[in-house]
């Protein structure tokens, strides 16, 4: 959704607001009901042309349309057919919009998006709009001499059309409202922006290679990350004396504020400061709004925000959030697999890019498994221990420590569950593959938690943390509330 000129850094306001705005509408949105307007004055323009120039070839047909469509009804029939159009439009969209806001407010705001990005979405609106618009455009140029047959015979087959077309909408919103097609599309989303971002993380480097001190960059304006110029980086980069290498601190989707890092400008010469932190500025650009096109974190967010409400008491049926936990192990399985593999490296450039969408993905699983100890849905939080279990092979050994500390963090909210066969076979799962990563320690710790749920089953105990004493801590062996039931 790159529609707005970039500025340095720089939060559009004023007349450059306004402008970026409407450059985000046309492109989510607007294009395709506009370019339907222009087809339907076209169409009114070329149909009032053959009513009133009469071609002698075409007068039989307007004579056989006239007798079916008299003069005298065909004023009365396009101004029925523009005001009821108006009418139906009108109410259809409400409430289409109202179900479309309903379910944003259960899932996640990128509802919106994906309702106004839809094609299907922008050719319904386009010809209901377009279709009234031509019926106006018919009744305005109507002259009592003359009868518009031909502008009346189309404006009639395309009523039908409409009629066909309002059944398809009402379908299609309600469709677009399941949650599995909600997850679906944030998923193909940010597999389409992790794509886009590839060309981004060939380029550039993961750690940093120059020893030495370093300028920092400071935002001067506040906005979410939306593109990074690796071309401007390489100017700012060669500025420097010597050799050079500039470190983001930001990644794409970065919320930045003024006063924060975004940038170190490492050198081995004394470069001209004001020339390199305004060409590092350069290089990045804000926006208000996130760009899901560009940056995969923002659907990884959308999926766990989705995942986290289906997941808590506030919603029942845990089949949403498994979705979600689903789409997320997928995403991770993936990016791992990339990360993990040799990249063909083009055209490298002295610029550090920490890749945190790994490391975001398994943190929003976290937090997804430690809200499920709330709802007690088991099988969400067996779903979040199976993916890390199934990711733990795949992932680099330098990353690996990212799932030990998750598992860590996620062990006190499983024995708050029941010890459900789903859970039993999660926490298998897991134990072996911490055993097969070398993770011993993390292992036993799964194996203790495991033993905690079998004892709080044994002596019927809906969970070792509702007992009066009892030790939810994992390592401290047996709960004191199973030994005084003992």
């Amino acid at each position: 959704m790159q529609t707005s000129d970039k500025e340095p850094l720089r939060v559009r306001r004023g007349v450059r607001r306004v402008k970026a705005r409407w450059q985000r509408s046309i492109a989510e949105f607007l294009r395709v009901p506009f370019a339907l307007l222009a087809a339907f004055i076209l169409l009114a323009a070329g149909s009032i042309a053959l009513d009133t120039i009469r071609l002698p070839v075409l007068a039989g047909v307007h004579d056989a349309i006239s007798r079916m469509l008299p003069k005298d009804s065909v004023s009365t029939l396009l101004t029925s057919i523009a005001t009821s159009v108006v009418t139906i439009t009108s109410i259809t969209f409400s409430v289409l919009l109202l179900a479309v806001q309903q379910t944003a407010s259960s899932f996640t705001p990128v509802v919106f998006e994906q309702f106004l990005r839809r094609r299907t979405n922008q050719v319904y609106f386009g010809f209901f709009i377009g279709l009234s618009f031509y019926c106006f455009l018919v009744l305005a140029v109507l002259r009592p001499d003359k009868n518009p047959a031909f502008s009346a015979l189309v404006a009639l087959a395309l009523t039908l059309v409409a009629f066909i077309m309002l059944v398809l909408i009402i379908y299609g919103t309600v469709d677009q409202m399941r949650p599995g097609t909600v997850i679906r599309s944030i998923h193909q989303l940010a597999m389409k922006a992790r794509g886009a971002e590839e060309a981004l993380l060939t380029r550039t480097r993961r750690e940093p290679r120059l020893d030495a001190d370093g300028m920092t960059v400071h935002a001067t304006e506040s906005g979410y990350v939306v593109e990074i110029d690796l071309d401007l980086l390489r100017e700012a980069a060669a500025i420097c004396p010597g050799e050079a290498e500039i470190v983001l601190e930001i990644q794409l989707g970065s919320h930045v504020v003024f006063g924060d890092a975004v940038a170190t400008v490492v050198c081995t010469g004394q470069p001209d400061a004001d020339e390199a932190r305004s060409g590092v500025l350069a290089a990045i650009s804000l926006d208000d709004l996130r760009d899901i096109d560009v940056d995969a974190g923002y659907g990884v967010d959308e999926m766990h925000n989705i995942a986290w409400a289906a997941g808590s008491s506030a919603q029942h049926s845990p089949e949403t959030a498994l979705t979600a936990v689903a789409a997320l192990r997928d995403l991770l399985a993936r990016w791992i697999a990339v990360s993990g593999s040799e990249r063909e490296r083009g055209d490298e450039l002295p610029v550090v890019y920490r890749n945190g969408v790994v490391a975001q993905a398994v943190d929003a699983l976290a937090s997804i498994g430690l809200v499920t100890a709330e709802s007690r849905e088991h099988q969400t939080c067996a779903e979040v221990l199976t993916a890390f279990a199934a990711s733990l092979p795949r992932m680099p050994a330098r990353e690996q420590g990212l799932l030990d500390d998750a598992v860590r963090r996620v062990l006190p909210a499983v024995v708050e569950h029941a010890y459900s066969k789903q859970l039993h076979r999660a926490l298998t799962c897991l134990a072996r593959s911490l055993r097969d990563a070398g993770l011993d320690e993390t292992a036993g710790r799964v194996d203790q938690a495991a033993g905690q749920l079998r004892e709080s089953t044994r002596w019927i105990l809906p969970k070792p943390s509702e007992h009066p004493g009892s030790q939810a801590m994992i390592g401290e062996g047996t709960p004191v509330g199973i030994r005084r039931h003992r």
